[in-house]
């Protein structure tokens, strides 16, 4: 994300196959990869369906540093981020994009751009898989 971090794994705990009132973690492993930032950065991690995606059914913004904000972060260490997900009870049935973007938490509206490893630039978001809402 941006030059400063990259997420270097993650990993959903629970099914994707959900009834409405479910919920499912998502843990997330992170590094620095630029000096140390001087702000701090928050993990917006959304579900969207993919014909209205901007309508979410969830959306947790939090700070992307769980145990140590983004300022005090340093290279060569693996910070871990842990969400749970809860989907409403009022969840209509359906596919939902589970995607996540990283923000200056003043500047929701500015994430930092999205690449992979090789440098392919893929937005402001990244999706990571999706959730099926089930009856």
């Amino acid at each position: 994300f941006g030059d400063t971090f990259r997420m270097v794994d993650w990993q959903i705990v629970g099914d994707v196959q959900q009834n409405a009132c479910g919920a499912v973690q998502l843990h997330s492993g992170w590094e620095l990869v630029s000096d140390q930032p001087d702000q701090d950065f928050t993990l917006a991690t959304v579900a969207v369906a993919p014909d209205n995606p901007t309508d979410a059914l969830v959306q947790i913004d939090a700070p992307l540093g769980s145990s140590l904000e983004t300022s005090q972060w340093e290279r060569g260490y693996l910070y871990f981020n842990s969400r749970q997900i809860d989907i409403p009870c009022e969840a209509e049935a359906g596919e939902y994009a589970l995607i996540n973007s990283v923000y200056f938490y003043r500047e929701p509206d500015a994430p930092l751009l999205a690449s992979t490893d090789d440098g392919n630039e893929l937005g402001n978001s990244t999706y990571l898989t999706t959730l099926f809402v089930v009856e």
